[in-house]
């Protein structure tokens, strides 16, 4: 930065910032939340009783090509409830709302509108004077809640104490904002609709 501020390619006065989504390895299909880990388990008794009760009918009827084939649908059942269940675990000992298991990092966001991705949010702080970035940072949150986070990276990485930050309608949260006026960061948040 001080390379960039010697060369007179930044001022620090007006800093842009915002997000872009950038979707994760990981499909929605691998991202679970309690309700989804609850639904699964749900349905996993539930088709437990299921063949459980279609055993009891065949013992009757005796019919042991069929009891082996359910049988095995029940082992499989109980795979999967064990698996349902360290996921749930997880979850419950990392204290977030989601777990996601092939890219452990990233989060189910809102992407645009309601369609959700599993994704990550890049967020970019850029000077005004010629468009360069003057601090980036990833988390696995919506806007709503990382204005302080890039505003304070760009100031620490400025080193300067005092500017102003332009951001979009989906920054505007007035924890944020109190954080960022502390810190003595001036924000110009667009209204919500």
């Amino acid at each position: 930065m001080s390379f960039l501020k010697e060369a007179d390619l930044i001022t620090g006065e007006v800093i842009a910032m915002d997000g872009t989504k950038v979707r994760a390895s990981n499909s929605k299909k691998n991202n679970y939340n309690a309700k989804k880990i609850e639904g699964h388990l749900a349905y996993i008794e539930e088709k437990t009783n299921e063949y459980l009760a279609e055993l009891d009918k065949n013992d009757i009827k005796e019919q042991t090509e069929r009891v082996s084939h359910v049988q095995e649908k029940i082992e499989k059942l109980i795979s999967n409830k064990i698996k349902y269940e360290v996921l749930g675990t997880a979850l419950t000992e990392s204290q977030e709302p989601q777990v996601s298991t092939t890219d452990p990092d990233a989060r189910a966001l809102l992407v645009q509108g309601q369609v959700v991705e599993v994704s990550y949010n890049l967020q970019a702080a850029v000077d005004q004077k010629h468009s360069l970035v003057v601090a980036t940072h990833t988390i696995n949150r919506n806007d709503r809640n990382a204005m302080s986070g890039i505003a304070l990276e760009a100031q620490a990485n400025l080193d300067k104490k005092n500017f102003t930050a332009i951001l979009d309608k989906g920054y505007n949260n007035s924890r944020e904002l109190e954080t960022c006026q502390q810190a003595g960061i001036k924000t110009l948040v667009a209204p919500p609709p």
